[in-house]
């Protein structure tokens, strides 16, 4: 997938989790689709997450969930945190594309919080969490700020095309634990 970058635009008010805020945004994927999304980059900024929810055929948004309850305490913890709703999910635009299309989606989330954090001069780790469709969509995603994927119940069911690329980001996800022993 070549990287053409995402567009942001800020577009409301800003939501208060504790003492931090989360700001809404519109992001714009690379093949026209408007997405709904909110970050929050706190201070103090020791790593950063993108969550991505569970099946949008299945009631999934960015209000579900494990993503809900990781986006309201990473930031807390130092963590900066996107969530967004995939493509045909809340007020974002498109059609659900049984994960193929949606990777500009999790593409679009990645940019927009590389983006955050470049504009506050932070170079911190950036993981891709998501929880089931999430999960699954997240780890066919390579993006070179990318630290690493946390696919949390994966079905991890898809075409010879996206299992090789899936095997590889495995495999390098074993790599990078194995190092670290």
């Amino acid at each position: 997938m070549p990287w053409v970058r995402s567009s942001v635009v800020l577009t409301g008010p800003t939501l208060a989790f504790g003492a931090m805020a989360a700001e809404s945004l519109v992001l714009t994927t690379t093949d026209g689709i408007r997405l709904e999304a909110q970050i929050d980059v706190p201070d103090g900024v020791h790593g950063a997450a993108v969550l991505c929810h569970p099946h949008p055929l299945y009631g999934g948004s960015m209000h579900d969930g494990v993503p809900d309850a990781l986006f309201r305490a990473l930031p807390a913890r130092g963590i900066a945190a996107i969530r967004f709703n995939f493509r045909g999910v809340g007020a974002s635009t498109g059609t659900h594309d049984k994960g193929d299309a949606e990777r500009h989606d999790v593409a679009a989330a990645i940019d927009a919080l590389v983006a955050a954090l470049d504009a506050r001069g932070l170079d911190v780790p950036v993981v891709v969490a998501g929880w089931s469709f999430g999960g699954d969509v997240s780890l066919t995603v390579p993006h070179e700020r990318v630290a690493g994927w946390v696919p949390v119940a994966p079905p991890l069911r898809r075409s010879e095309e996206h299992t090789s690329e899936l095997q590889s980001h495995l495999n390098l996800v074993c790599r990078l634990l194995l190092e670290k022993k």
